[in-house]
């Protein structure tokens, strides 16, 4: 019978250092992806985000404003609008779906779309459309913003 040989003192060493050598990197590699998400860049994209998230509150709220029975109303729990945005990040365009009952009681579901403008203090509505009506707009500011560079 062949006799089983215990691996040496070098190979143990050897995968010791292999070891060693692979956390540190790790640990190296680590610290490099944490400086680059807490640049600058990323903390731009995180105010879009609140700004993103605070659009669509202020878009829900103007929706709710022109359907017949608003406290029916359901945008859905894990619904989230589509988003578009300018490049200033101060005009958003949202469009989505609502769920709200008619004047017979029946729930049919609403596509709907917003334009809203935040003027730095708060959230103007520029236009809502509901099931291809506009049901609101501010053509002087829709306009302004329009032909804005």
């Amino acid at each position: 019978m062949a006799e089983k040989k215990e691996p040496g003192c070098m190979s143990t060493v050897l995968a010791v250092v292999l070891l060693i050598g692979l956390v540190i990197w790790g640990f190296i590699a680590y610290e490099g992806a944490c400086e680059i998400k807490h640049g600058p860049t990323a903390q731009a994209e995180a105010e879009m985000s609140v700004m993103r998230s605070r659009a669509e509150k202020a878009a829900k709220g103007y929706v709710l404003k022109f359907l017949k029975h608003p406290g029916d109303a359901s945008f859905g729990f894990w619904a989230t609008p589509e988003t578009l945005w300018n490049p200033a990040g101060d005009t958003f365009f949202l469009s989505s779906t609502v769920k709200a009952k008619n004047d017979f009681g029946a729930e049919l579901t609403y596509r709907w779309g917003v334009i809203v403008f935040y003027n730095g203090t708060g959230w103007r509505l520029v236009q809502c459309v509901i099931d291809d009506k506009t049901v609101y707009e501010d053509k002087a500011l829709y306009d302004r913003l329009k032909n804005r560079k």
